[in-house]
């Protein structure tokens, strides 16, 4: 029942501290429940770490897990079975209901609602109202506030009146992840697993309200709670400038001491992690000057190559981090390529690019449609008929020359325009048309059917998937990307039918016996194939990890390269949310919040490297523009005025490792 923070600078060793402290307590006290919270994406690092570091490489009191699975487990000791959880594809789905449905009331948003990536924002924004527990009343109350601001005013409205019919539709039957541990906090005093056991909180760079309030309940009942902070000093009470690179990691050790206050909880004494400033002349920072992102690719690949060959690295040694992952990733891994270099992206894939995901929307468009000369050749030239491609071409030849348009046409056996043709030729385009029609008329008819249920509709979808063999084709198209090499393809496609079945369960369980238009319909399935993602665990220990600053999280990394220092790109642009604060409504963070939790990400990553650290940037982007280089370099420079840049590859020796890398030497 006490509270224990554990502070220091970034590289300082809090983790490390903090792991020989729970081996060596768990040792000591085999009868003690010791339990290590990290960001989800953080556990299995943790875990490994734990294993490794701990003498038997094993124990039974010690768990890693993340908020929601120490939620989970609590559910699971109390006995309590929480509702169906909504994720993020069920809430998208949702938002595009709510939305096809009030269209017309909609106006603010009316133009966007069709754009890519909408409902991705609409629903962030929605998860952080939830996540910091603001109501869609005070949302909408907000709204009548700012009456000259007229464009912020109306939105607020809308986002309010979207919010309103989202909690009443999740009403009673779904929750969303960001109330999960809302739930929990009731039952935190009911769980035995709580009472007395030790937690450690260690990775997080602040905690939301519901957090706190789960956290609140938690010094109620646990032994003692330690948290690591990232802070030079942290002395409570004391104001901190709102510039300050740190305010969010004061902040955080504020609000705990305030639930000791409330709590009447002890505060043990901080401990304060510090080493000696470096004061050696500085060696291993590198500042380079490239071309393009692609130069940029080309540099960190062949740098790591070298540093690989020449000095005994291994390629886990090695982290390439970005502001935007996006713009470099296709780059970076097609070089890595050339070089034989394992990569892992350390992002979530969407699946929009995958056939079978093409197939399904295809299908859609084909019954919305009814048959048109663009809906048809899509659906097959998708990859999932069962009719070839040549088939598919010899329809098409057709249908552009006998003007075939509509159902009407497509129903009837072709003989238009066919007086002159063989027989033969003849019945082979009638097959044909026999087997489009057979895969395709069943499901569009069903789709076209006001009287069917969503459950019918989405159950004529799987057994059309069924008829065409999706399963079957998805492995086989695994196989060959195994066959190629494509480990992570592979993966890809092995994980996507499942992902498509899940979406599909998902559908009926939210709208079930409803009766929806075909549009309609499609619209919600195409809103839940954009929020699918694919998430790819690493295939070995063995390789480069290539990610973003704030996602991903960095263990044991040697040398770090931190590319795409251009302005907008390092640090990010953000969106101002200082209106609402004053208004009395706090999200995550205001301008300045938001540009220092930035810099603090990078100063989290730029401490990480034990042995080398290397910056670059690109003079232009790809397509021959002038880029800025970002203010950040300003202060690099400051703090190293002796750091030189360094142009790529004017001034950086180029070395060839294999006969493909050498080729455009030669050429």
């Amino acid at each position: 029942m006490a509270l224990r923070l554990i502070t220091g600078r970034s590289g300082q060793g809090k983790t490390e501290y903090l792991v020989q402290e729970v081996i060596r307590l768990s040792m000591e006290n085999p009868q003690q429940k010791y339990y290590v919270i990290v960001p989800e994406q953080f556990s299995l690092e943790m875990q490994r770490k734990m294993v490794k570091k701990h003498p038997r490489h094993g124990f039974f009191n010690i768990d890693v897990l993340s908020f929601h699975r120490l939620a989970y487990r609590i559910f699971d000791e109390c006995g309590y079975q929480p509702g169906e959880i909504l994720e993020d594809l069920g809430v998208s789905m949702m938002l595009r209901k709510i939305l096809s449905e009030g269209e017309n009331n909609f106006l603010y948003f009316k133009k966007s609602m069709k754009k890519a990536g909408f409902i991705d924002e609409l629903k962030s924004m929605l998860m952080e109202f939830i996540g910091y527990g603001v109501t869609w009343e005070q949302v909408e109350e907000v709204s009548e506030k700012l009456g000259e601001n007229k464009a912020l005013s109306n939105k607020c409205k809308e986002l309010g009146r979207i919010y309103e019919h989202f909690d009443k539709a999740i009403e009673g039957r779904f929750m969303v992840t960001e109330q999960i541990l809302d739930v929990a906090r009731e039952f935190a005093k009911e769980a035995p697993m709580l009472t007395n056991a030790v937690f450690y909180f260690d990775g997080f760079a602040g905690f939301t309200p519901v957090q706190l309030a789960f956290l609140k309940e938690l010094l109620k009942v646990a032994g003692q709670i330690n948290v690591t902070i990232t802070i030079p000093e942290f002395v409570p009470g004391q104001r901190g400038m709102p510039e300050d690179l740190f305010i969010s990691s004061k902040k955080t050790g504020d609000a705990l001491l305030m639930l000791c206050q409330e709590n009447m909880q002890e505060v043990e004494e901080v401990v304060k992690l510090d080493t000696p400033v470096y004061s050696k002349k500085i060696e291993r920072i590198h500042m380079t000057v490239c071309h393009n992102p692609d130069g940029e690719a080309d540099y960190v690949m062949h740098k790591i190559e070298q540093l690989v060959r020449q000095k005994g690295y291994r390629y886990r040694d090695f982290a390439v981090l970005s502001g935007d992952v996006a713009d470099y990733a296709s780059a970076f891994k097609r070089k890595a390529a050339i070089l034989n270099i394992p990569v892992f992206e350390d992002t979530k894939k969407k699946v929009s690019y995958h056939s079978g995901v093409e197939a399904v929307r295809s299908l859609f468009h084909l019954a919305q449609m009814e048959y048109s000369y663009e809906s048809v050749f899509r659906y097959l030239k998708s990859g999932m008929s069962n009719l070839i491609d040549e088939d598919a071409d010899y329809l098409e030849n057709y249908v552009l020359y006998a003007g075939v348009r509509g159902y009407s046409m497509w129903k009837k056996p072709f003989y238009r325009r066919l007086k002159n043709k063989d027989e033969a030729a003849i019945k082979a385009l009638l097959l044909l048309q026999e087997k489009f029609m057979e895969e395709t008329e069943n499901f569009c008819s069903v789709m076209r059917d006001k009287e069917a249920s969503v459950r019918d509709k989405i159950e004529v979808l799987y057994h059309t998937m069924v008829k065409l063999s999706f399963e079957e084709k998805l492995k086989n198209q695994a196989q060959k990307a195994e066959e190629n090499s494509d480990f992570v393809k592979a993966a890809e496609y092995r994980q996507l039918y499942d992902l498509l079945l899940s979406l599909m369960d998902k559908i009926v369980m939210i709208f079930g016996e409803e009766k929806m238009a075909v549009k309609e319909l499609a619209e919600i399935v195409d809103a839940g194939l954009d929020a699918l993602g694919l998430g790819v665990v690493p295939l070995t220990m063995d390789q480069v990890v290539l990610g973003d600053l704030k996602r991903t999280r960095l263990h044991e990394v040697k040398v770090l390269f931190i590319t795409g220092m251009n302005d907008g790109k390092i640090p990010p642009n953000i969106e101002e949310k200082e209106v609402l604060k004053n208004c009395g409504i706090s999200l995550s963070q205001s301008l300045l919040e938001q540009s220092m939790e930035d810099e603090f990400y990078m100063y989290m990553a730029f401490s990480k490297p034990t042995d080398e650290l290397y910056f670059s940037y690109s003079v232009t982007d790809s397509d021959g523009s002038a880029l800025r280089p970002s203010l950040l370099q300003k202060n690099i420079s400051q703090l190293f005025p002796k750091l030189k840049r360094k142009q790529y590859p004017e001034e950086e020796r180029r070395y060839y490792f294999n006969l493909e890398d050498s080729r455009e030497f030669l050429i």
